[in-house]
């Protein structure tokens, strides 16, 4: 790294700092480092709160690897590894005390790792945790203080509360959003039975008792917890009734006579707890404010970086494929605010959110009747009902910063704290961190990312179904960075057959 450049100095001044992260996100993050170890899909990752001293991450191999942010990023290596899921991982969170991180995953388990463990030695295996082949002799590792078994499928996300550190809230693929406590170890201390699965859920950071959930079907809510989870009737059939605010996610196209209802993927508010971000699947990430069911903007790649409208042929922004995870950032005293997710075009993106009131004034509203009257017929605008008002939210055409690099699909892309560092992982084996200036000893850019060939070849179709017979991870050197060409041939033919179904056909 540059040492002209304090991105990493704690001593500079606030005001020093805050020009440094908005510079930072200005340059659009032209370089990165890989960080490698993971042996399968990096599924999530989170950085911890305060200073981001941690960088977690996780996915295929059920392993949780934490990487310390402050030490060496060319030459670095997991600080420690956490052990004991039984299948893919999907979600991470660190308490606000951090004294403690939680991760969810397919295997319905919530598991809690002692953040004092972390050590030069491995720990025991507790009985009660399945035998593991992973031979991982230098990575030292330990296994949960806790588990959590209340959720009977796949937990989709976990969120822990922004100052009270017993507090959890977990959505699952089994359609019950948890409240956990753990000073109450017997059971969930509430529960919401949705319609269907849930997909996210997010305590809001300043109005501690708020939290937003989404679902599979396109439902977005704004919860308080205090009639949410009812003593002596916590389940609910119908939690849209419970909600405080329902936000519409619905899209009319002109030319079409029914809504189509976008499933999301992720939620995520800002610093403030006054904007909510959601990834809508085969759509936009749309803005709301918190107590406006409307979206304010919706974010597109129209145009690259520098303003210069994309040839309709080139890729760019997309999500049909997998489940994109979505931060706001930094959290340092900035007036700046961004918001970052990833792509199925192999990239991450990042687009600078400007003030809600800029954005209100920009959204347009436009009667039933006069929408009714003609116009351009692939035109599409936000509706809740089928013969009520459209509203044109701003669309944001212009991202602040494209990330490069990846190979195949990015799922996730986590904005540090108080850096202009973004983290971006997915389909590959590792993470990448991508900053304003070099962070290795090699002065070159990030190279552009793998573009995805216009047809599938010869070679890559016996790839397909390899990957598509084998099993879960298997021991293997760690050294062996290599990326698994059956996986990415896989999901190369799961992005074309996504490319023939209409981007907007998301009923």
């Amino acid at each position: 790294m540059d040492p002209s450049v304090p991105l990493l100095n704690s001593s500079s001044s606030r005001k020093r700092k805050r020009a440094v992260v908005s510079a930072g996100f200005t340059s659009g993050l032209p370089y990165s480092v890989d960080f490698k170890s993971h042996q399968g899909c990096v599924n999530t990752i989170a950085f911890s709160p305060g200073d981001g001293k941690f960088l977690a991450s996780s996915g295929d191999d059920m392993r949780v690897l934490l990487w310390d942010m402050y030490g060496d990023l060319e030459h670095t290596t997991p600080l420690h590894s956490f052990r004991g899921h039984r299948s893919n991982v999907f979600s991470l969170a660190f308490t606000a005390d951090m004294r403690y991180l939680y991760s969810g995953a397919r295997d319905s388990m919530i598991l809690k790792y002692d953040l004092s463990q972390i050590s030069t030695t491995d720990a025991p295996q507790p009985s009660n945790l399945p035998k593991r082949r992973f031979g991982l002799p230098s990575i030292p590792h330990s296994y949960p203080v806790d588990i959590i078994m209340h959720h009977e499928a796949s937990i989709a996300q976990v969120s822990t509360h922004p100052s009270n550190p017993s507090l959890l809230l977990s959505a699952g693929s089994d359609g019950q959003l948890m409240l956990h406590d753990d000073r109450e170890p017997s059971g969930p201390a509430g529960a919401i039975m949705g319609v269907t699965e849930w997909r996210g859920v997010t305590w809001n950071p300043v109005l501690e008792s708020s939290f937003a959930s989404c679902d599979s079907g396109g439902r977005v809510m704004l919860h308080d917890i205090r009639s949410a989870f009812r003593s002596g009737s916590s389940r609910f059939t119908a939690p849209s009734s419970t909600a405080v605010v329902n936000y519409t996610t619905s899209v009319s196209r002109r030319g079409t006579p029914y809504l189509a209802a976008p499933d999301t993927s992720a939620l995520a508010f800002d610093k403030t707890g006054q904007m909510l971000g959601v990834i809508l699947q085969r759509y936009f990430p749309a803005i709301y404010t918190l107590n406006d069911s409307i979206p304010i903007a919706y974010c597109t790649g129209r145009n690259s970086p520098d303003g210069t409208p994309l040839p309709p042929d080139e890729q760019t922004y997309r999500t049909s494929c997998t489940t994109k995870h979505c931060t706001f950032g930094p959290t340092l005293d900035t007036a700046d605010t961004w918001f970052s997710t990833g792509s199925d075009d192999f990239r991450g993106y990042g687009w600078k959110i400007p003030a809600a009131e800029t954005l209100r004034e920009r959204r347009r509203e436009v009667g039933y009747e006069q929408w009714q009257k003609g116009g351009d017929q692939e035109e599409v605008a936000f509706a809740e009902r089928t013969t009520g008002p459209r509203y044109f939210a701003a669309e944001l055409d212009t991202p602040a910063f494209r990330l490069e690099g990846h190979k195949s699909i990015v799922n996730s892309a986590a904005i540090h704290p108080v850096l202009p560092l973004v983290a971006t992982a997915g389909i590959e084996k590792i993470v990448k961190l991508h900053a304003p200036t070099s962070i290795t000893s090699s002065p070159a850019p990030t190279p552009p990312a793998r573009i995805l060939p216009a047809t599938e070849s010869a070679e890559a179709r016996p790839r397909v179904l390899a990957s598509l017979l084998s099993g879960p991870p298997t021991a293997r050197d760690e050294s062996e960075p290599d990326e698994d060409a059956d996986t990415l041939a896989l999901f190369d033919h799961l992005l074309r057959q996504d490319e023939q179904e209409d981007f907007c056909n998301i009923v």
